[in-house]
């Protein structure tokens, strides 16, 4: 099963039948069930009085059998049998994951089971009855098989919370919500049910055969076992919170499935772990408080707090205890523990019983002592001094001076102790993340925590040459700086349980503090505008969201007396206009630095005239900068020296600076925001500045009128005008610039006439069709865009016609550009997506059209699916998932329709389906039926894998000839395809849809995708071998060993080619190069697979490619950059 796993499928139903069989085998004994515990009698004895005679239970010795029973039979082998079958079990589970959800179909004999269940449910119930068994070692093999099989049920989803609180660290996330972040909802929705259903039958069982098998092993003090019991504890928490979201489970089926929970069970679960926190065995102990993270951690405080303090309490007691321990380990990982208490202590310290709430003061003033007494250890251990530290800041932060609380040191002892700490290198960074989650407790104030920070040293930390404490040390001021705005902004009074200190302070105090904190950024600023450049981007990005924020702080509080200095908004402005030219800005970074030029306009740090002109020589120094040269500097970047791709950056922080000019509240600031669009009008219309300056200005334009925030309705007409006049222009990329501006003003007009203008236009202006479809495209993005955003986020858009917008758009389908026809697939995927329900049914009639209609519907359904894609992947909710569901919906409605076009003759429709294929499938894998994949999908992309030769033609070129393959194209996208289709069938949010059921055995599609590997054109051969590439990283990596010993035969003729070709210098020889690296790495990666060691033909075969210098060359370069790029990871 472990090394040949391919093989051994077909043989899983025998081979598990025999394992589920022999891991009972005992001959000798028979474990009798009576009121809940199990006991041992032999050979066929039954006996009701529980003592083996009748004689009041004084029988004779032989007869009782209990004492050499216990001891064992040192003939009886028979433990043997039982420990193989499970670790043969425990190998079935951890190399066969996705055959546990297939149904047990015969028995060893051929016979049909009577229960056709799964091998997940067959196998679960084994291992609990066998959790009995007599022998502690095969009892311990038993537990492991069990919790590797609790393991491969929680892999079927991922989550960031549950893996902090098994790995020993603190996520704080973790310990303010209660229920696992968001998954992707295609992993839960296709998760089998029966999953849940098996958890729920089985939790009872599971609890109660592990409290009785716990008290026996910890009374006769067996370790092992008992460490591993509190592991199958551990796992089966996670694989229920795993394996079940609420909001991810359809309310049909929540009504109709009994749902798996511990709830019903937690105390007896909590008594078995803390009981097991107090063996001395390190192992144990810390398996026992890494459980307890996991049981505090993914149960809400309710559910713990549901008999009173009780389980808190006695958590409190063990972790007391263990913190005495003499392993630092323990000691740390009973730290850990401490910090998942918080959220469970906080809810009751607050309830509204006094008593209640007087009891859990006592307990986390025990835990503030416990915490505080190993956090100010000198001789104490690193790891545990860090652990302290993180569980003291998540104590403080939830917790404070709580009135209730009894004991334990004041907020000020700790923040003056955690300050000490940064002078200190090693726990400088970990001193640092305890004041990042502090400064964010509304129970601890700003000025609290600002007389314990020095501005010097704060100063050092930023020139430090580690990146990471630069990363945290920014994150903190980001945090004290929205503390800041929140204590000042904050109206809310103390509530009846927090004191004045603790929760704001009086107004004057926080003033102050508010005051210092202004002092102490701003004093920062130089600093920090230093490290926005292209060295560091996550760093620069951070540094422009501080800068943002203190420039909008320092505007919210004019009565503070501070202001920013001139030369530091002119290194802000320096730094940032650098960094725009740097090619490498993009993503957060940029969003970062147009959100800091808005902010410049805001905070009155850039004000109205030229600079030096200022009409009052008496007044205060003069501004730093004035917005018409913020603007100018801005222009002045694109040169030539610029990369195009940063001319969307320049544009958007110009665009921003105006658009805020605008809506400043000042008429002059009006009037020059106006002037500035006039100066981009004029750039565009003169015709004497450069193309690059010409395409940012009409970029600028866009982005001014489709933002929601710009108040220029008078410049619209005009925008409208330059932009007409701007697809006229020479260059191409400016006429494509001016697109996106007709676009954007089309999708502001009433009620669509401004896109029906521009598909009017279409049909008009042939020689300018395609750009005037281009702006269609980008004003039915707009549209769409505001339909799914959130209000205020994009510019105000009017709902149209659809029906009389396809009429438009269905003129140009048959247009004999092929750029024509690609966009305006994509207005009709943008259609199909806005608006499904009025579109998407009449899909049927395009499929009986012609060939162009066939082929752009395909184009067209692909962009509406990636757009559903899309929003569900960002988190949007509201109407883009409500247009999402539908577009699903009514997708798999027309799925007959669609799959018709598989089997279509023409070469542009099979190349569209391919397409839809792979950029679809691995997120809709229930997309298609099992019938329909096997009737039509596998075939077509058999054949379009397939070379054609009636589509391979000679071009005469009188000296010479060339063949052209026009089945090129069909052919890599098929590959593609293909490797989709392989992966995706293996992948676990795929069990039990059409994909998975179809490629059940992929012999099929492994022969194709070996056939491409010895392609005559060199991109079909590059592709399939990158395929085989990506299929051997993935979940399907198995299936290739069943061509292995089939590949040298196939590709050893090409490889002699490519050798010969490869030995030249022209342009052929580096071709054929390309093709060999391909083919090494493909080959590389096939010997990484588990159990390729089998395939002795293939290993021969790569032991002669190791042998050959340039194929050795290249497998050398391949495994160092692999290396390296693990290493980044």
């Amino acid at each position: 099963i472990r090394e040949c796993p391919v093989q051994a499928g077909p043989h899983f139903p025998i081979m598990v039948e025999t394992m589920l069989r022999l891991i009972s085998y005992d001959p000798n004994y028979q474990y009798v069930e009576k009121t809940g515990a199990t006991s041992m009698i032999t050979d066929g004895e039954e006996d009701a009085s529980g003592w083996g005679d009748d004689d009041d239970g004084w029988g004779e010795d032989d007869e009782f059998g209990g004492i050499e029973d216990e001891q064992g039979d040192e003939t009886d082998t028979s433990w043997k049998v039982r420990r193989a079958a499970a670790r043969a079990l425990s190998t079935f589970v951890r190399s066969s994951p996705n055959a546990l959800y297939e149904k047990m179909q015969e028995k060893a004999d051929g016979r049909a089971s009577a229960e056709q269940t799964t091998y997940l449910h067959g196998v679960l119930t084994i291992l609990l009855n066998q959790m009995k068994e007599r022998d502690s070692g095969v009892k311990i093999e038993v537990l492991q098989a069990l919790i590797e099989l609790l393991r491969q049920i929680s892999s079927l989803t991922s989550s960031s919370s549950v893996s902090s609180l098994t790995d020993g660290t603190i996520d704080t996330s973790a310990l303010t919500t209660y229920s696992l972040p968001k998954t992707d909802m295609n992993i839960v929705v296709h998760l089998p049910i029966s999953v849940h259903q098996i958890l729920a039958e089985k939790v009872e069982l599971l609890v109660a055969n592990s409290h009785r098998e716990f008290a026996k092993a910890a009374n006769s003090r067996e370790i092992d076992v008992c460490r591993n019991i509190v592991i199958v504890l551990r796992e089966l928490c996670i694989s229920i919170r795993r394996t079940y979201v609420p909001s991810k489970i359809p309310q049909e089926k929540k009504d109709s499935t009994s749902l798996p929970s511990l709830e019903n069970h937690i105390d007896v679960v909590f008594t078995d772990v803390l009981k097991a926190s107090e063996f001395d065995d390190p192992l144990l102990a810390t398996s026992a408080l890494t459980t307890l993270r996991v049981l505090f951690g993914l149960h809400s405080p309710c559910v713990i707090l549901r008999n009173g303090l009780s389980t808190v309490e006695a958590a409190a007691r063990a972790i007391a205890s263990s913190v005495k321990h003499s392993s630092p380990k323990v000691r740390a990982h009973a730290l850990s523990a401490c910090a998942s208490l918080v959220p469970t202590l906080e809810v009751a310290i607050k309830d509204k019983d006094l008593d209640k709430s007087r009891e859990a003061g006592a307990i986390a003033g025990k835990l503030f002592a416990i915490v505080y007494g190993q956090m100010t250890r000198e001789e104490v251990d690193l790891e545990v001094r860090e652990t302290a530290i993180s569980s003291m800041a998540c104590l403080l932060a939830r917790i404070g001076d709580h009135p209730h609380r009894v004991g334990g040191p004041s907020t000020q002892a700790v923040l003056k102790d955690i300050a000490s700490r940064m002078q200190n290198e090693v726990t400088r960074m970990e001193s640092l993340r305890a004041l990042t989650i502090i400064v964010e407790s509304p129970l601890v104030t700003t000025g609290a925590i600002l007389m314990h920070l020095n501005e010097g040293n704060l100063r050092r930390y930023l020139n430090n040459a580690n990146p990471q404490l630069k990363h945290q040390l920014v994150s903190f001021l980001i945090a004290l700086c929205r503390k800041s705005s929140i204590d000042v902004g904050s109206k809310k009074k103390p509530t009846p349980h927090t004191p004045n200190k603790a929760k704001g302070g009086s107004a004057l105090e926080l003033k102050d503090s508010k005051a210092s904190a202004i002092h102490l950024l701003i004093g920062l600023m130089d600093e920090i505008s230093r490290h926005v450049s292209e060295k560091d981007l996550y760093l620069a990005r951070l540094s422009l969201d501080l800068l943002s924020l203190i420039l909008s702080l320092a505007n919210t509080s004019p009565s503070s007396n501070v202001s920013i200095p001139e030369e530091s908004v002119r290194r802000i402005v320096t730094c940032t206009v650098a960094f725009i030219r740097s090619p490498l800005i993009q993503g957060g970074a940029l969003d970062a630095t147009v959100v800091l030029y808005r902010y410049l306009i805001t905070s009155g740090c850039v004000v109205m005239g030229e600079m030096g002109n200022s009409s009052d020589s008496t007044s205060s120094p003069k501004p730093a900068m004035t917005f018409v040269n913020l603007c100018k500097h801005l222009v002045e970047v694109v040169d030539q020296k610029i990369p195009a791709r940063n001319f969307t950056a320049v544009s958007r922080c110009l665009s921003s600076s105006i658009i805020e000019a605008a809506n400043k509240g000042d008429a002059k600031f009006k009037e020059q925001a106006k002037a500035e669009i006039r100066k981009l009008v004029k750039i565009v219309q003169d015709g004497t500045e450069s193309a690059s300056r010409v395409r940012v200005a009409l970029l600028t334009l866009s982005e001014c009128a489709h933002s929601p925030r710009s108040d220029i309705n008078d410049s619209i007409a005009v925008i409208h005008q330059v932009a007409l006049k701007g697809i006229e222009n020479e260059d191409e990329e400016v006429r494509s610039a001016a697109a996106i501006a007709l676009g954007c003003v089309a999708a502001r007009s009433s009620k669509g006439k401004g896109l029906l203008h521009l598909l009017s236009l279409a049909g008009q202006r042939s020689r300018q069709k395609y750009l005037l479809l281009s702006a269609s495209k980008q004003a039915f993005s707009c549209v769409l865009e505001a339909q799914v955003s959130p209000a205020d986020s994009v510019a105000d858009t009017t709902e149209f016609d659809p029906q009389e917008v396809a009429k438009q758009l269905r003129v140009h389908i048959d247009a004999k550009e092929e750029g024509v026809r690609s966009v305006v697939a994509e207005c009709y995927g943008t259609l199909f997506a806005g608006y499904p329900k009025e579109t998407l049914p009449g899909i049927g009639d395009l499929t009986g059209a012609g060939s162009c209609s066939r082929e752009m519907l395909l184009a067209a359904l692909r962009h509406a699916l990636l757009y559903a894609v899309a929003w569900r992947r960002i988190g949007l909710t509201g109407k883009a998932h409500r247009l999402s569901q539908a577009i699903i919906s009514i997708v798999n409605q027309e799925s007959g329709a669609i799959i018709r076009l598989f089997k279509d003759s023409e070469l542009p429709v099979r190349l569209q389906a391919m397409n839809l294929l792979h950029a679809v499938l691995p997120h809709y894998p229930n997309m298609f039926s099992e019938a329909a994949m096997r009737d039509a999908v596998l075939p077509a992309v058999s054949r379009a894998v397939t070379p054609d030769e009636k589509l391979i033609r000679t071009i005469n070129f009188g000296s010479f000839t060339h063949r052209v393959d026009d089945g090129l194209p069909l052919r890599r996208s098929g590959f593609k395809a293909l490797g989709i289709l392989i992966a995706t069938a293996a992948a676990p949010s795929a069990q039990g849809t059409g994909v998975s059921k179809a490629l059940s055995s992929p012999i099929d599609c492994l022969k194709c995708l070996a056939k491409g590997l010895e392609d005559s054109e060199a991109d079909a051969s590059i592709l399939a071998w990158q395929v085989l590439h990506d299929v051997a990283k993935s979940r399907g990596a198995a299936t290739l060993l069943e061509i292995a010993d089939d590949l040298p035969g196939r590709i050893l003729g090409t490889i002699k080619s490519l050798l010969r070709r490869a030995k030249g210098t022209d342009a052929y020889a580096e071709r054929a190069r390309e093709v060999l690296r391909e083919c090494v790495r493909g080959l590389y990666s096939l010997t990484r697979i588990q159990g390729v060691e089998r395939c002795s033909d293939f290993m021969q075969f790569f032991e002669r490619v190791k042998q050959t210098s340039l194929l050795n060359r290249m497998l050398k370069k391949i495994v160092q950059a692999e290396k390296a790029n693990g290493a980044s990871i």
